[in-house]
């Protein structure tokens, strides 16, 4: 009986593996964004994962996986985090990678490496704001974003942003999940 658990422990850790998503080494590297993407642009986003799902009346989490290649100091507002949260948002988790033009991690931070203020009033009066500020004085650079948000209350759905004035983009998804049992 400990053998049949243990051996299915190893196939569900297998299959788990090779479920989870890879992300191509080479969306690092500066060096494979085609000129045409180039052409105006101050930074290519290469690549975007953005999954909001509805786990209960009133409760969601909002996954983010960015990978941005900022070409020159015009983008360089892609190098700037900013969450903001309140009572009904909260900042579960988070991780900024740095890559160097051809693809070498340079810097790490992770969600206690943020900086944080209060903000807000009237309705928002417990509002936070979780920023960090991406140093980087050699271009190009990529930036990869790994966050997640929890919903404990829900208005509205976020939006869904496919690009930015002077940015190319080479994948950018959106999911929304929800539940059937909500209709």
């Amino acid at each position: 009986m400990i053998r049949f658990s243990l051996l299915l422990s190893f196939i569900v850790i297998i299959i788990s593996g090779s479920l989870a998503q890879k992300v191509d080494s080479r969306l690092y590297s500066a060096a494979d964004i085609p000129d045409s993407l180039k052409i105006n642009a101050h930074s290519v986003k290469k690549f975007e994962k953005i999954v909001f799902q509805v786990t209960g009346p009133g409760k969601a989490s909002y996954k983010v996986h960015q990978i941005i290649t900022v070409l020159n100091t015009g983008g360089n507002n892609e190098l700037f985090f900013i969450e903001y949260t309140d009572k009904f948002v909260s900042l579960a988790d988070a991780e900024i990678n740095l890559y160097d033009a051809s693809g070498r991690l340079s810097r790490q931070a992770k969600k206690k490496d943020l900086g944080s203020e209060s903000s807000g009033e009237g309705l928002v009066e417990d509002g936070k704001v979780f920023y960090l500020k991406v140093p980087s004085v050699v271009f190009p650079v990529t930036v990869e974003y790994k966050y997640e948000l929890k919903f404990d209350g829900i208005l509205n759905y976020p939006d869904y942003q496919v690009l930015k004035p002077n940015q190319s983009v080479m994948e950018s998804s959106f999911e929304v999940l929800v539940p059937n049992s909500l209709g």
